[in-house]
Formats: C-alpha cells, structure tokens, sequence
C-alpha cells in the first residue's frame, strides 16, 4: 500500500457525491425526503442527518435507500461523472 491515502476523506466525499446523486433522482421523479423517509424506512431525521454530512451512513440504510429509488447500488457511483469519481480518491 504504497501511497498514504486519506480513505476517511474519501469515503465521506463518496457518500456526498452518493447523496447528490440520490436528490437528482427524487427531484427527477418528483419526490420528497418525506417520500423517500416512508417507502425506504430511514427516518426523515437520519436522512436529514445524511444529507448534512453530519453522519455516516450505514450499510443498511444505504442499501434501503438504493431499493427506495430503485437504484443497483453497486451502479451508483459508475453513473455519475468521471470528474467526480476521480476527486473521491479511490483510484
């Protein structure tokens, strides 16, 4: 492992990128956290939370949230733009 990477920063610019991604797919569809809160399960708080950045999300709710907005979560991240997929630091 050759180079010192900062995966703590890393993942918490992925999980922003995620959530940006995720409020481009409710507006598109025209849908709330609210909505987003009763069919996934999350609360809207956790989700408010998320959104924020003033938590990290957990695999589960990721995972929820992915159904929700009927999103392969494994895709998410190949969907968005090369820029920002290169700025997570991952690669």
């Amino acid at each position: 492992m050759g180079k010192n990477t900062d995966y703590l920063a890393a993942a918490k610019e992925s999980q922003k990128i995620t959530i940006k991604y995720w409020q481009e797919c409710l507006d598109e569809d025209g849908h709330t956290r609210y909505w987003l809160a009763k069919k996934s399960g999350v609360s809207q708080s956790m989700l408010s939370d998320y959104w924020s950045g003033k938590v990290d999300m957990s695999l589960i709710n990721y995972y929820r949230i992915c159904g929700a907005l009927e999103l392969r979560p494994y895709l998410i991240l190949k969907e968005l733009d090369d820029n920002d997929i290169t700025n997570v630091g991952f690669n």
